[in-house]
């Protein structure tokens, strides 16, 4: 864990060239655990406390035609985030080589949202649902009382990079249902749209829990800020590009927890894509 303090003062720190430069501001790095950092920072009398997820920390599984990168990995005792943030047990990042099949396997008592960021991913389960999810396109799993499943990369010439997140249930034992929807990029330049919630609102995804996910594409120098409710918090993951949050740097793979926070207020230094997790 990095524990990262606002400083005014002068002392090492990243270059400015480095993709974690911060903007006219120094901090000070304290080392506490590996790709961890907690941030507090003074804003308007309000300390703002933040705790980032570095994307090159995340464990890493490397095998023949499929890497995942894990924001949350159970198997490590010294991983804060071991048990997932709140509601939120899972978040993947999967690259497949052309051709590649995800051997079958089941779910049970999950909500997962996976999101084709690149490529296609064909998938097909025990319910009778097939077919192939595209770029640009979601899927809402709600695995309940169990669903077996395959996936695969649609394509023999390009790979596929997939974003997977996974939810507990408000309840067990819920009848399994997919759902495939897209959310056009027009629909996401520029805002937070919702693509999933409780109450299915503006045409998103049906979850089972007491979550609501927003995806963004904004361009460079576009600023965002999504406010969130008393006793609410929220997983901002950078998907692709880089994004400013107060002064910190963040790039593909990075995540950020914000706990007990007014807003999430982020501005896009280059064309960038971010999902947003606001959760009880």
């Amino acid at each position: 864990m990095i524990r990262v303090d606002q400083d005014d003062r002068d002392g090492d720190g990243d270059s400015a060239n480095s993709p974690r430069s911060r903007r006219g501001r120094k901090f000070a790095l304290t080392r506490l655990t590996n790709g961890i950092c907690n941030s507090e920072v003074r804003k308007a009398g309000h300390a703002v406390m933040l705790t980032l997820r570095e994307g090159s920390s995340r464990r890493h599984i490397e095998r023949a035609g499929h890497d995942t990168w894990m924001t949350f990995d159970p198997e490590s005792h010294r991983d804060p985030f071991r048990h997932g943030f709140r509601a939120l047990e899972g978040l993947n990042e999967d690259r497949l080589a052309p051709g590649f099949e995800v051997p079958p396997h089941s779910q049970q008592n999950v909500e997962m949202l996976t999101y084709v960021q690149e490529g296609l991913l064909f998938h097909e389960d025990d319910t009778g649902k097939a077919g192939a999810i595209r770029a640009g396109e979601f899927q809402h799993l709600s695995a309940g009382s169990g669903i077996r499943h395959r996936r695969s990369n649609g394509s023999q010439l390009d790979s596929a990079h997939v974003i997977e997140g996974k939810l507990r249930p408000d309840r067990q034992g819920l009848s399994p249902e997919s759902v495939q929807m897209r959310f056009a990029a027009g629909d996401r330049k520029g805002v937070f749209r919702l693509v999933a919630s409780p109450d299915a609102r503006t045409a998103a995804f049906h979850m089972h829990q007491d979550v609501q996910v927003y995806s963004s594409l904004p361009d460079r120098g576009c600023h965002l800020i999504h406010q969130l409710k008393a006793g609410r918090h929220a997983w901002l993951q950078v998907v692709t590009g880089r994004i400013q949050v107060l002064d910190l740097a963040l790039i593909a793979g990075d995540g950020v927890a914000y706990m007990d926070e007014l807003s999430v207020s982020i501005t896009a230094l280059e064309p960038s894509e971010v999902l947003l997790f606001d959760l009880a």
